[in-house]
């Protein structure tokens, strides 16, 4: 098992966390059959420890993490680009702008929501993943439309968008996900706003992806390489700059706003909270908070050792 470990690793070029999950697929597979044995030992323990310290130097995180495209940067690509196509290819640009925005709103993966060139949807498993159009809906009231109803929607904007995932790369069981999206009438700048223009003008079919319809198709390529010119435009590194840079600003925008973890697991539809922690960024403010806390002498004093932790180490008076 060992040796299948380490060719999954040099030859097939898998992460550690993958090969992980193929060895408990083995081991599910045992069990299936009552099998005595286990693919488990010490030995595969030390393999898997030495390849993930390989893993460290040679792929250190630092040189792949992407920087967050947070909501003031989706602002400048509409200003910049997307309303250039309004008279011409108005389609288009609405598409660019909603597929950045829904990105954003739900967290999405790539895969959750765009398609690749010809409009196909991701396969995970044999189960289509790409949200479909009649998978996102939109609330007026007690009642809803889904996008692929077009012209038909109410001119005015919904108060609500929700959307269905009925399969995603966390969730390996297809027990799916609803997630909402409350709008904010007084906000111009509300994304509904820029779902419910998209949904009225695309014409979308309802077992249609919702970024691959009649008139566009929008692939993750096409959205990177925008978000590339944005930064570039901005003077941020647009090296550090992809598609999953929405997913990231995302949970940036939470941490900033101090949303609890349990919140922002749900946002992103993580399904260990370890996961996203590497996502984790500081505004100054909160750089702030924790250095008023350190200077402060008071938060922590000698009493509070004595008291809180010291007694739990002194000696039980004698008898």
């Amino acid at each position: 098992m060992c040796q299948f470990a380490v060719y999954l690793f040099t030859f097939e070029k898998l992460k550690t966390k993958t090969i992980i999950n193929y060895l408990a697929g083995l081991q599910h597979k045992l069990v299936t059959i009552d099998a005595k044995q286990t693919v488990w030992s010490p030995a595969l323990h030390q393999t898997m420890k030495g390849m993930k310290r390989d893993e460290a130097v040679y792929s250190p995180l630092a040189k792949r993490m992407k920087l967050p495209f947070v909501r003031q940067m989706i602002l400048h690509a509409n200003k910049l680009y997307f309303k250039k196509y309004k008279y011409t290819k108005p389609v288009l640009g609405a598409a660019l702008h909603a597929s950045m925005c829904l990105g954003l709103m739900f967290l999405f993966r790539k895969s959750e929501y765009l398609t690749n060139k010809t409009g196909l949807r991701k396969m995970v498993n044999n189960h289509p993943v790409t949200l479909i159009a009649n998978d996102l809906q939109l609330w007026y009231g007690e009642n809803f439309y889904p996008a692929s109803a077009g012209k038909h929607l109410p001119k005015q904007p919904p108060d609500m968008i929700s959307i269905f995932l009925g399969y995603s790369k966390a969730d390996q069981y297809g027990k799916g996900a609803n997630r909402f999206f409350p709008a904010e009438p007084n906000n111009p700048d509300c994304m509904c706003k820029v779902i419910h223009h998209y949904c009225r003008i695309a014409d979308l079919q309802p077992n249609q992806p919702i970024f691959a319809g009649p008139h566009v198709i929008i692939t993750g390529e096409m959205i990177s390489e925008y978000m590339k010119q944005t930064a570039i435009a901005l003077g941020v590194d647009h090296n550090k700059v992809s598609h999953h840079s929405l997913r990231i600003a995302g949970l940036v925008t939470l941490f900033a706003a101090e949303v609890p973890d349990s919140l922002k697991q749900l946002a992103g539809r993580w399904a260990d909270p370890r996961s996203f922690i590497i996502y984790a960024r500081a505004t100054m403010q909160q750089f702030k908070t924790i250095s008023t806390a350190l200077n402060n002498p008071q938060l922590v004093t000698v009493h509070h050792i004595k008291k809180f932790y010291q007694q739990h180490n002194q000696e039980p008076p004698s008898c």
